[in-house]
């Protein structure tokens, strides 16, 4: 089981490391849209942002500052996606897979913490509001979290693996 969740949670991870949107059924115009937050007319995906849905800016490559903390924001889910990839597999060893699952949820429990504190003062002023900051994304990063640690339990109750 460990297995399939860890592959499952590094999947998702690079999904939302390189995609902004899944359309599922054009003609309705029903999309899978993988930001973490969006605030007035801007959507926030962990490789840039969209505004207003036409422009797309990356901060990769923006100001000092800015692209170091973005560069390091995206480094940290891909990292995630590889390591719960690697460590699932068959030929990994335990103990790198328990150290690399250990470091994954500690990563996405940082990840989560930084877009919290975001989107907590974002929606500071405005309560009612929570639903339409918070995007698929962040719920997204919640899973891959749950997936984790799932695939840790899995992986310390069967040490065959």
């Amino acid at each position: 089981m460990a297995l399939k969740t860890g592959i499952i949670a590094g999947i998702i991870a690079l999904l939302l490391a390189f995609i902004a949107e899944i359309p599922i059924y054009p003609p309705n115009n029903w999309i899978l849209d993988f930001k973490v937050f969006s605030f007035e007319n801007t959507d926030f995906y962990l490789w840039g942002y969209l505004r207003s849905g036409d422009v797309a800016f990356t901060s990769i490559f923006g100001i000092i500052p800015e692209s170091f903390i973005s560069i390091s924001i995206w480094l940290i889910i891909f990292i995630i996606g590889l390591n719960s990839i690697f460590a699932a597999t068959t030929k990994a060893k335990f103990n790198n897979s328990l150290k690399i699952f250990k470091i994954n949820i500690l990563l996405t429990i940082l990840l989560l913490t930084i877009y919290g504190i975001i989107i907590y003062f974002l929606i500071l002023d405005d309560i009612n509001s929570i639903f339409n900051v918070i995007g698929f994304g962040y719920y997204f990063t919640v899973f891959i979290l749950i997936l984790n640690i799932f695939a840790l339990k899995y992986l310390k109750k069967d040490k065959n693996f």
